[in-house]
């Protein structure tokens, strides 16, 4: 039997016992060389894709971002102005330069909640991290302070444009009044500022 087995050689006696993968070692190279490059390429496929989703995201969270300090700066710089216009004669240029402002200070406004409101919900932190931070109600608290001191003045010039249209006597209103609520207004944007930075930093988590 052992020189039988001598006779076969040492290939016959693999073709015997050996599994396929061995006899049919070139196949089944090919085969794990296929496999393993199907899998590679839809792991690349699948990482491709992530990696774009993630690009994205990265690219919305940056524009939310920018759009919410442009129209933080555009708010301050209108609500400023607005400030120097009620300082000085409200004739029919004067008028203008305010009611300009304030349209400025309302668009500024609208757009700062809409973006903020924004990135809260797809600026790429989890919202989470917004309800538990402490000094984002601190922000919207100030905010909501802002908005209650504009309703006097808001109401006011909605009524002075609507007067100036008809050619009708225009609503009496304390001008002196009106400066130091704007004056106000802009330092609680500008502290709205600071707790903003603070609170994207997660200076206050609970």
């Amino acid at each position: 039997m052992g020189s039988a087995l001598a006779m076969r050689g040492p290939t016959a006696f693999a073709g015997d016992f050996a599994p396929v993968g061995f006899v049919h070692q070139g196949k089944t190279t090919m085969l794990l060389r296929h496999v393993g490059s199907s899998l590679f390429e839809d792991d690349e496929q699948d990482a491709s894709h992530i990696g774009r989703l993630l690009h994205c995201a990265v690219v919305i969270s940056a524009l939310l971002s920018a759009i919410h300090l442009l129209t933080l700066a555009l708010g301050l710089g209108a609500v400023f102005m607005r400030g120097r216009a009620l300082g000085r004669p409200l004739d029919d240029d004067g008028w203008r330069r305010l009611l300009a402002a304030d349209n400025a200070w309302g668009v500024a406004a609208g757009l700062w909640i809409a973006s903020g409101l924004a990135r809260v919900f797809f600026g790429g932190k989890d919202p989470a991290f917004y309800w538990r931070n402490g000094l984002f109600w601190v922000k919207l608290g100030l905010f909501g302070i802002v908005f209650a001191l504009e309703l006097g003045p808001m109401v006011t010039f909605i009524g002075v444009r609507s007067a100036r249209r008809r050619h009708a006597p225009l609503p009496r209103f304390s001008a002196e009044a009106y400066r130091r609520i704007n004056t106000v207004e802009v330092v609680l944007v500008v502290v709205i500022v600071f707790v903003a930075a603070f609170m994207a930093r997660g200076a206050w988590m609970f």
